[in-house]
């Protein structure tokens, strides 16, 4: 669902994620090609496929999602996460310190000085 609450359709999902930076699309449920666990191994992409309504929600998705959990963990996550900031903050669009959800801030650090 779009953050304005309105459906979005399995086709419109497929362009945004073919579009997305560390995301390949392998959908072509026609011919049976979808992801699979071995297709992502020791590669940095999350692969996506099998991409369709929810059969429980109205306004859902539902993907099938592949990645090399060894490779894509925590360190090439917050690498990825820091060169967009870093891209971010050049563009002028961001400042040095992210919100990362609306109504979460910053933690403060203690102030050292008495």
């Amino acid at each position: 669902m779009a953050r304005d609450g309105t459906p979005i359709t399995v086709e419109e999902a497929r362009k945004v994620l073919a579009a997305a930076p560390s995301v390949t699309l392998v959908d072509d449920p026609q011919n049976y090609v979808y992801p699979m666990p071995l297709d992502s191994a020791g590669k940095d992409d999350i692969y996506v496929g099998r991409v369709r309504k929810d059969l429980a929600n109205e306004n859902g998705l539902t993907l099938w999602l592949t990645g090399d959990q060894i490779r894509k963990g925590a360190a090439l996550n917050a690498v990825q996460i820091a060169e967009y900031l870093v891209d971010k903050n050049k563009e002028g669009k961001r400042k040095a310190t992210p919100v990362l959800a609306e109504g979460y801030r910053p933690l403060k650090t203690p102030s050292t000085s008495p």
